[in-house]
């Protein structure tokens, strides 16, 4: 089965998107690839956006008018359409939705995938297509989208109109129950608890982004609101700027995409491998700066075992040409009991163990110092001991702060055993 989409942009400063070219499906069985075709048009324009900077290039690369382009590296999809595709709990939704128990074809999760995606790119079923925008939900709606939710979740049949309100939500990223909410303000994510999890998932993710923030890391802002006796965190969306004519969107790109990788290949790839994705694709004068960012997130998640950190889970925003870090997201503390622990990402020169000694040993890819870098974990240790009051002041229950114990190693066991002599 062939099948053709429009892929549009909302490109910098503007709040009506513009066709960018053609993407071409091919499904045999559960297999898919995949092919772009640049619009003529749109390569002429001068503010124009290469949608990959890896695969989708026309700046860089120039392209024959009709080229068509393949992603590299054995990819069936192109990182940055994949980015924008729903993640597993916008896929639920939209089997849920279509009354469908098993896998789709990609085809049928992009067309209908709402246009609330992460970034800037929309997919339509062609050129002309009109701009599909809609009234999102208010935050009035939480109460309805918590209960659609935990319904999705335990598998329970929902009725059609209620079913309606989470599609706003289902483009975005990640596993956990979501919807996008509306408010004065803009937009914002709101993650709901669901009746399997240990913690009250809401407020300590609320909790940990403080507590990251006071470690000197970049955050969304982001809040904890009670409705229907459960809790709802919300994050302020960091890709959407409202204005009095809509929406401003921020192309991004996870670092899956700007590593050019598949998810199969995440697991053991490094914070080094996106620090040189930094250095290649990074704004030129904010390069240090966002290797430093890096760098801290890199120490945080190993301070509150935070084993979730795969490519997926660190983001780009498209900044004058080129990429920033996003603003950090998804950090959360892993329950674990063993001292020696793992991320999902490498550290330094011990592969993906979990201490402080191994990842300073990768400091100068960072351009840290050993003694600059050893300065900036210590700052970020002192600011992190004080997780519990920053916990129970974002009202994490005495007993989720107790279950979280043994995520949070004492200071002499974030290093080696060879270097636990160093932390008095």
């Amino acid at each position: 089965m062939i099948s053709k989409i429009i892929v549009f942009i909302y490109l910098p400063g503007e709040t009506e998107a513009v066709p960018a070219g053609e993407l071409v499906l091919t499904q045999i069985g559960d297999r898919t690839s995949s092919k772009f075709i640049y619009g003529n048009r749109y390569v002429k324009r001068s503010n124009a956006v290469e949608i990959d900077p890896l695969w989708l290039t026309f700046k860089t690369v120039p392209r024959a008018p009709g080229e068509e382009i393949v992603p590299g590296n054995g990819l069936r999809l192109f990182g940055a359409i994949r980015d924008a595709t729903p993640d597993a709990w916008g896929r639920r939704i939209i089997e849920k939705r279509l009354k469908k128990e098993s896998d789709l074809p990609e085809i049928d999760y992009i067309i209908h995938s709402s246009d609330d995606r992460v970034g800037a790119l929309d997919f339509r079923q062609s050129p002309t297509s009109p701009d599909p925008r809609h009234k999102f939900n208010g935050i009035i709606d939480l109460q309805d989208l918590l209960v659609c939710a935990d319904k999705l979740e335990n598998d329970e049949p929902i009725p059609d109109d209620i079913m309606q309100l989470l599609r706003y939500g289902s483009s975005m990223g990640g596993a956990r129950p979501k919807a996008v909410v509306e408010d004065e303000s803009g937009l914002w994510i709101a993650k709901f608890n669901t009746s399997k999890d240990r913690v009250n998932y809401a407020k300590v993710e609320a909790a940990t982004a403080i507590l990251a923030e006071k470690c000197g890391i970049e955050i969304s802002q982001s809040k904890v609101l009670e409705v229907g006796g459960s809790s709802v965190f919300l994050t302020r969306r960091f890709d959407r700027k409202k204005t009095d004519s809509g929406y401003e969107r921020t192309h991004f790109l996870s670092a899956l995409t700007m590593l050019g990788k598949d998810e199969t290949e995440s697991l053991g790839s490094s914070y080094a491998e996106i620090c040189q994705a930094i250095m290649k694709y990074g704004n030129t004068g904010k390069v240090q700066k966002t290797k430093g960012e890096l760098f801290r997130r890199m120490i945080f998640n190993i301070i509150v075992s935070n084993t979730d950190d795969h490519l997926r889970n660190h983001g780009f925003l498209y900044d004058g040409g080129l990429y920033i870090l996003s603003p950090a997201y998804d950090i959360v503390p892993s329950f674990a009991y063993s001292i020696e622990r793992y991320q999902h990402l490498s550290v330094g020169e011990q592969g993906r163990l979990s201490t402080i000694d191994n990842a300073l040993t990768h400091a100068g890819l960072f351009g840290l110092s050993k003694d600059a870098a050893s300065r900036i974990v210590a700052k970020m240790l002192k600011a992190a001991s004080q997780w519990r009051d920053i916990f129970k002041d974002s009202g994490v229950s005495t007993t989720d702060i107790e279950r979280l114990e043994t995520a949070f190693r004492k200071p002499k066991d974030l290093w080696s055993l060879a270097d636990r002599s160093k932390v008095k």
